[in-house]
């Protein structure tokens, strides 16, 4: 993130991440790395879902949501990496 977005993006995924944390907890009381496996995917579905329907109903688009930024690095990451 840091040496590729700039510092306007940068920020973008920081907060977003923050935010991302903050609602896990608002929605089941621990942070999103200490809730059980199943309570992570409900969560990530949860936000992913309502990320891509806000998408396909705002025009013009609003900037990349946290979860599709964080979702297209991770695939990036593996389609470039030597597994991939």
């Amino acid at each position: 993130i840091k040496d590729c977005y700039s510092k306007e993006d940068q920020d973008r995924f920081l907060n977003g991440l923050t935010e991302f944390d903050e609602q896990a907890k608002k929605a089941y009381g621990d942070a999103f790395a200490e809730l059980e496996p199943e309570q992570q995917t409900e969560f990530v579905k949860k936000v992913h879902d309502e990320a891509i329907n806000a998408e396909k109903n705002t025009q013009p688009a609003p900037p990349r949501p946290f979860i599709l930024m964080m979702k297209e690095l991770t695939m990036l990451g593996f389609f470039t990496s030597e597994p991939g």
